[in-house]
């Protein structure tokens, strides 16, 4: 997969190699590389590269001695969970998020930053939020999505080199993280650029939902973790989060 990114991208495209202990070479890309090699590997995956991956990391636990997985490739396969189903239509979806800086963050800045980890799947097109016993009524659009990202010098130099608007307001946020020395200096996580609150592909509704979720006349928590909901569910104006999640089981 890579061999192939690089032939159809030519050679410009890599920073540089290196030599691994077994004298095979692997390459060294910049953000804007990383990017289009995103894009790349996802449009291009097959099973068999998923298959071969998931030997290669079986057989990397075993000869680091970690304990036995206990499984086969073949039933790791079989055992993955289904997609969501929220990401198996061609509904738009939103990820609604529940970090405790992710809706300031947005309000201050205009981007949201997330651990790597976190998925997102192609469908998601706009980012929520779930704070404070509410879903805030800011439902932005994504403008932009850097799916892995590292908070340094060297990046903020390749994102003012390329002349991109969007690029250069990124590096510049980078480059305040790395002024101030705060926990995202020196680290790789997702940043995804949002658009403001009026902008007509945002979804700016007329009041929070309310959390109403609730165990034996206890409240509980809406989620607490990234959850993705449809767009169409939230465009139909739910006053409470038990008017969502009966919106979304309709659609399924």
């Amino acid at each position: 997969l890579l061999e192939d990114f690089v032939a159809q991208q030519g050679t410009d495209i890599v920073d540089g190699t290196k030599k691994r202990p077994d004298g095979v070479f692997h390459y060294d890309f910049g953000q804007s590389a990383k990017e289009l090699l995103s894009d790349h590997l996802t449009n291009n995956t097959k099973p068999r590269h998923v298959r071969l991956w998931l030997e290669l990391i079986l057989k990397i636990r075993e000869l680091a001695g970690l304990p036995d997985f206990e499984s086969t490739v073949e039933a790791l396969i079989q055992d993955a969970p289904d997609t969501d189903p929220a990401t198996s239509t061609g509904d738009e979806a939103v990820l609604i998020l529940t970090g405790k800086l992710d809706y300031a963050r947005y309000q201050t800045q205009g981007v949201v930053v997330l651990d790597t980890s976190v998925g997102l799947a192609d469908n998601v097109s706009h980012i929520g939020f779930y704070a404070d016993g509410e879903i805030k009524p800011e439902i932005p659009a994504i403008q932009q999505h850097y799916s892995s990202i590292r908070f340094d010098d060297v990046v903020v130099a390749q994102l003012r080199a390329t002349g991109r608007q969007g690029d250069s307001e990124v590096a510049s946020l980078i480059a305040q993280s790395l002024k101030i020395d705060d926990d995202l200096a020196g680290t790789t996580r997702q940043l995804i650029r949002l658009a403001d609150p009026s902008d007509p592909a945002s979804i700016a509704m007329g009041a929070p939902i309310a959390n109403t979720k609730e165990s034996n006349g206890r409240p509980l928590a809406w989620t607490i973790a990234p959850r993705i909901v449809r767009l169409s569910s939230l465009k139909g104006a739910p006053a409470t989060t038990g008017e969502l999640d009966k919106a979304e089981g309709a659609m399924k």
